[in-house]
């Protein structure tokens, strides 16, 4: 191929000559090459370039997809998306959440993807709250659908984040009595927990509804707990 000018070497490595003649090789491929190519990159990877793999999750996530390695791929797009999250890239962050819920249904319906199917939707749900408002419609829904998945679960950690992303949508559609009970419930969880850090958001959400409803007696109370909780969860302040 280098003869022939369909590669060329440049100072970002050695690249094909044009997209167009990259993606006519790559789909003559047949799919159990491919994949075993895509797993062999993979390896290859994970063996000589570990610190490609910290700074860059997304390039592992990809080869693992497109090898076939469905669980190894769900924890590498879960990290791209923690890392996209981290620089703002909220669109980013929520598009690889989204393959990973992807990769997810792909597999058997086992009673543990119950949780993990729990856990990335409510994942899913923080990036797009930055991405798109959190009285947006595609919100309230993988909200509500992380709500629909919590069922029996009983790990206060795990519903803590539910709660509150049903919180804030229901404040965004004025259902002020809902969301008194969403921060009640978030309160409850908290101190299931042991956190005070949720305890300080279930305060935070019990004073602004109380602030929406107009129960000024209340946000008092709400205001002490917010300002004793940080002071707990940060010292220095």
């Amino acid at each position: 191929m280098f003869h022939s000018g369909l590669i060329q070497e440049n100072e970002q490595g050695v690249q094909f000559r044009h997209a167009l003649i990259q993606a006519a090789v790559y789909q003559s491929q047949p799919l159990l090459l491919c994949r075993e190519t895509h797993r062999r990159i993979a390896r290859t990877l994970q063996s000589l370039a570990p610190e490609v793999c910290r700074a860059e999750p997304v390039i592992l996530a990809h080869h693992l997809t497109r090898a076939g390695e469905i669980e190894p791929a769900i924890q590498y797009w879960c990290l791209a998306a923690e890392s996209a999250a981290r620089y703002s890239g909220h669109h980013e962050a929520a598009s690889h959440y989204r393959k990973a819920l992807g990769l997810l249904a792909a597999l058997p319906d086992e009673s543990g993807r119950v949780n993990q199917k729990l856990s990335l939707t409510t994942s899913l749900g923080m990036p797009l709250v930055f991405a798109v408002g959190f009285g947006s419609a595609e919100v309230q829904e993988i909200f509500a659908q992380a709500y629909a998945l919590w069922g029996d679960s009983t790990c206060a950690e795990q519903i803590f984040p539910v709660v509150y992303g049903r919180w804030m949508t229901a404040g965004s559609l004025v259902d002020y009595r809902y969301s008194i009970e969403l921060a009640r419930q978030m309160d409850h969880l908290a101190a299931s927990a042991g956190r005070p850090d949720f305890g300080l958001a279930a305060h935070l959400g019990q004073l602004i509804t109380s602030f929406w409803m107009g129960r000024f007696a209340e946000i008092k109370d709400h205001a002490a707990r917010v300002s004793e909780l940080c002071r707990w969860v940060d010292p220095e302040r």
